[in-house]
């Protein structure tokens, strides 16, 4: 069984609903803060997310020509 940080909040709810209501929230926040980041300090910025349990894949990406996109398949096999 995984261990649980302690600084990590619990839910008040453990339904399905609750817990992908708050991946998606801390998903977004995420983002939101690489964005800020980006703007303040005039950086390119990437932030790939993967969900162990299904796959998936979130990718964020600030670079305006998508330079660090195509690094990104470059490290992970593609062309």
């Amino acid at each position: 069984m995984p261990r649980k940080s302690s600084w990590v909040k619990k839910r008040r709810s453990e339904t399905a609903k609750a817990a992908s209501q708050q991946k998606n929230r801390r998903k977004n926040t995420i983002f939101k803060r690489a964005a800020e980041y980006s703007l303040e300090c005039k950086a390119d910025i990437l932030v790939a997310i993967r969900i162990r349990k299904t796959g998936e894949i979130y990718i964020f990406d600030s670079s305006t020509e998508g330079r660090w996109l195509r690094t990104l398949r470059r490290l992970v096999g593609g062309t």
